[in-house]
């Protein structure tokens, strides 16, 4: 059970992996209803490029100095996972 909630946790990374390896074979067989839509790679790619600094839960107990490098680097992590996703939806030659 999750702390505090009452519910098994949930593996969202293995359930994001099973979404694309899903769309990857309907790829390679289209048959039926698209797995993935295109309308959520676009929510999902927006959803990573929202500013993460209102949105941090910072852990209790930690320093001032402690929180300010926590920010700097969730704001870090956020900015390579742009960086890696731009390089592989929109490479530099063509926007």
């Amino acid at each position: 059970m999750s702390a505090g909630t009452g519910r098994a946790p949930v593996d969202v990374r293995g359930r994001l992996v099973a979404a694309l390896d899903a769309d990857a074979a309907y790829d390679r067989n289209p048959v039926g209803a698209a797995p993935v839509r295109t309308a959520a790679y676009r929510a999902a790619v927006r959803a990573v490029t929202v500013p993460v600094v209102g949105m941090l839960v910072v852990p209790s107990g930690m320093t001032s100095g402690e929180r300010a490098a926590f920010a700097v680097g969730a704001r870090a992590a956020q900015a390579e996972l742009v960086r890696a996703m731009s390089v592989a939806i929109a490479p530099a030659d063509r926007f």
